[in-house]
């Protein structure tokens, strides 16, 4: 009887205390009201983001600019928004729980002041500059080259971006204060499986799954580049990886010539020759270059240069594997796995082999994909940077010279061919004239600090040329140069140099220096060179001719379509047409597109404009006048533009990603 007496009361006391719980709970409305008072900090804080990040998109050329938007951007924009909020939100919600330890919830707002603070404004400047979100390349390049990213912000930080640092992080602190009302009930368990899921699924979605960062509003990019670093270096991802290169039939070395290769860094070539009429600026050859403009005049010692040279890509990474293993950036992706090199084309008659770079190979995983057992002596930036140091692991030109040339020297000593190469970085902006140079402080471009850089480079090359005759080299060593591409300066043209496709950023530097007794020897090789002195060359034909200078030109691995380009000791083509681009298998940027040229008629395919370029480069060699709405010009240019296209891989693929703007119509393969 107690026992059933007290489950009465019991049961009474409880369906009391329900009846006072059903009175005292919230209406909806209020329920609501304290939701916003709890969030609304946070949705101000990311709806705020999203409107300069907007604005600030307008600017922007490509498809980074909303005006250029269909309803794919449209919609990965908005599922950015989304998380975005999401993650404000719930970022409250963490601070309302820790309301009872102030000191915590203090400190965590600091610091995610700060941190969005530098990694939203960072990421405006970089969308100022280069008309894209940074990606986890970026992320990655800053961690590499902490020196290198220290000294672009020396030069190119402005007050404007201190003062968005200052308001973003005030902003943060102040809107992400702990919301005065009482946390509100959990959601009931099912309900917050379903948001916990959500949330995990809409951030996979916008965070970790590649081709999926642009465009998204400025906190969703940053937290995309951070998780996709992570993923990058969590599975070792790479654009270029070691290629397995098919083994070549051993040749004898008796009668092969020396090779060496200089590699310069966004030169321009009307830096270097004087005459070339692509571009107005106050560059004086003649003094900024004294020795490599005096080669136009200098054909009795051997020269020869080629006034219409270009190069395969505006961006390293995918300009030099075109420049040393002759890959086409707009050809097959499957050519980067069996690429051959400068390097293990000279072992195939047992060639000393070197390279000598400023540079880090290992950036980019350059070392991977060129360095093997192919090359006997290696020395780059990692290992000289330490000395006279221009970014974390780029070296002064000038101690590379000097490594290079006591390697010559020794050469000289033992009999034996050798095939090697040395890689410039100094005129890669913003410049570097050697020890001593005075900080730079100027405009990225400026002029004077680049024809500085230019001119250093220029003396270095003279070294290492008087190197050669000091030790005898030069009556059996041939001298190839080029650049991986050329620079933007001011005044600068848009967009920027790595989505450009106009002269200054493609025309290059392209001579050779062949000594007068291999000419005499070979008198068809002067006479095909001379041919192409008025034709339109490109870094793709470098590994070629290199491969007939060494007499290779029977081996089947080292021919098209393995090696694409044409070598300049054979006869030009009666149709000479080039073409380059700097999206490809190995490397996306968002502004993307490709260049061609045929004879003096010259197209463009850039999502930076709405529609195709034409330009006579005879008529308007400085590219301002689109021909594109001319009947007769569309005409005559897309009988040979349609095939040219459709027989790369890389190209046709480019094109299928602009269809709105490649005149060309491509069919998945």
């Amino acid at each position: 009887m107690i026992c059933r007496a007290e489950q009465v009361t019991s049961s009474s006391s409880e369906k009391q205390s329900s009846d006072v719980e059903e009175k005292t709970r919230p209406t909806t409305s209020v329920r609501a009201r304290r939701f916003f008072a709890n969030v609304r900090g946070a949705i101000v804080f990311s709806l705020g983001l999203a409107a300069v990040d907007f604005v600030l998109r307008l600017g922007a050329v490509g498809y980074q600019n909303p005006r250029r938007w269909e309803a794919k951007e449209v919609g990965l924009y908005a599922l950015g928004l989304l998380w975005s909020l999401f993650t404000w939100m719930l970022f409250s919600r963490l601070l309302l729980r820790l309301r009872g330890r102030p000191r915590l919830a203090l400190g965590l707002r600091i610091a995610t002041a700060f941190v969005a603070a530098l990694l939203f404004s960072l990421s405006f400047a970089y969308l100022k500059n280069f008309d894209q979100s940074p990606s986890w390349q970026v992320l990655k390049f800053a961690v590499a080259e902490p020196k290198w990213l220290i000294r672009l912000g020396s030069w190119g930080l402005k007050a404007r971006d201190l003062l968005a640092f200052a308001i973003t992080a005030a902003a943060a602190f102040w809107l992400l204060a702990p919301a005065k009302s009482a946390i509100l009930r959990r959601p009931r368990p099912i309900l917050r499986w379903v948001r916990n899921l959500s949330y995990v699924a809409l951030g996979v979605v916008v965070l970790g799954v590649p081709g999926f960062q642009s465009p998204l509003p400025v906190d969703t990019n940053a937290a995309a580049a951070v998780v996709q670093f992570a993923i990058a270096q969590s599975q070792s991802r790479r654009h270029l990886v070691a290629p397995v290169r098919p083994p070549i039939p051993k040749r004898d070395p008796n009668g092969r010539p020396n090779v060496l290769v200089f590699v310069h860094e966004s030169l321009r070539a009307d830096a270097v020759f004087p005459g070339l009429d692509y571009a107005n600026t106050k560059l004086d050859p003649k003094k900024i270059s004294p020795y490599q403009s005096s080669i136009p005049e200098r054909q009795e010692e051997g020269f020869f240069f080629f006034p219409y040279a270009r190069t395969n890509s505006t961006a390293t990474e995918s300009s030099v594997p075109s420049i040393v293993s002759g890959i086409d950036p707009g050809g097959p992706a499957d050519a980067y796995g069996r690429a051959q090199s400068l390097w293990s084309v000279g072992k195939v008659f047992g060639a000393r082999t070197f390279l000598f770079a400023a540079e880090a190979y290992s950036w980019s995983h350059f070392d991977e994909f060129f360095i093997d057992k192919n090359v006997d002596q290696v020395l780059t930036g990692t290992e000289l940077s330490e000395a006279v140091p221009i970014g974390s692991t780029a070296a002064d030109d000038g101690a590379v010279v000097d490594a290079a040339i006591g390697h010559l020297k020794s050469l000289a000593q033992t009999p034996g061919p050798f095939v090697g190469a040395i890689h410039f970085d100094a005129t890669h902006l913003p410049g570097w004239a050697g020890p001593g140079t005075p900080p730079f402080t100027g405009a990225p471009g400026d002029p004077e600090r680049y024809a500085m850089s230019i001119r250093y480079v220029d003396g270095l090359v003279e070294r290492v040329m008087k190197a050669l005759h000091e030790t005898g080299l030069d009556r059996n060593t041939i001298v190839l140069a080029t650049s991986d591409h050329g620079e933007n300066i001011i005044p600068r043209r848009t967009p920027d140099r790595l989505g450009a496709y106009y002269e200054p950023t493609v025309r290059i530097p392209f001579w050779i220096r062949v000594p007068p007794e291999l000419l005499k020897k070979h008198p068809a090789w002067q006479k095909e060179l001379e041919a192409w002195h008025d034709k339109n060359v490109q870094n793709l034909d470098f590994l070629p001719t290199i491969r007939d200078f060494l007499s290779l030109g029977d081996e089947p691995e080292l021919l098209p379509p393995h090696i694409p380009g044409q070598s300049l000791l054979r006869p030009p083509p009666v149709d000479n047409q080039i073409a380059g681009q700097s999206t490809c298998a190995i490397r996306a940027w968002a502004l993307e597109g490709f260049y061609a040229v045929r004879g003096r008629t010259k197209v463009i395919v850039s999502n930076d404009r709405t529609t195709a370029q034409i330009y006579d480069l005879d008529a308007d060699p400085f590219e301002k006048k689109n021909l594109w709405k001319d009947d007769a010009w569309r005409k005559r240019v897309m009988p040979w533009l349609e095939p040219l296209v459709r027989a790369g891989e890389g190209r046709s693929a480019v094109c299928r990603r602009l269809e709105q703007i490649c005149p060309v119509s491509v069919t998945d393969r």
